[in-house]
């Protein structure tokens, strides 16, 4: 069985949260900054998840801030994707809501033709 490996571990424990996990490894040498296949650090990773807790952990510990993954994105843009996507989300639900509500009134309209 393969052992995750150190830095593996401190982005699994981004991702959950974790910031127990999260001082342990910094506190045991594994590099705040690592990346992963993306180029994206922990710190990325955490506002990626939305995950408060482990950013300001992370923060604390000296993370760069700065730090941009393969594609040059930073946190601005990992925080404003995550924005857009809540948003795109959110449209999608209220156009359904609108269309919903225009076939039921189509249904109550024709209904109400009917009875004339």
């Amino acid at each position: 069985m393969k052992h995750p490996t150190p830095n593996t571990q401190l982005f699994n424990a981004t991702k959950k949260n974790d910031c127990d996990a999260i001082r342990s490894l910094i506190k045991a040498g594994v590099d705040i900054n690592c990346r992963n296949k993306a180029g994206a650090t922990p710190f990325l990773i955490a506002v990626l998840k939305k995950n408060h807790n482990a950013a300001a952990v992370l923060i604390g510990l000296g993370s760069d801030l700065n730090a941009t993954d393969h594609q040059g994105r930073g946190c601005n843009e990992y925080a404003a994707g995550l924005i857009k996507r809540e948003m795109e989300v959110d449209l999608r639900g209220i156009v359904a809501s609108m269309l919903i509500t225009l076939h039921q009134g189509d249904i109550a309209e024709k209904e109400r033709l009917v009875r004339l």
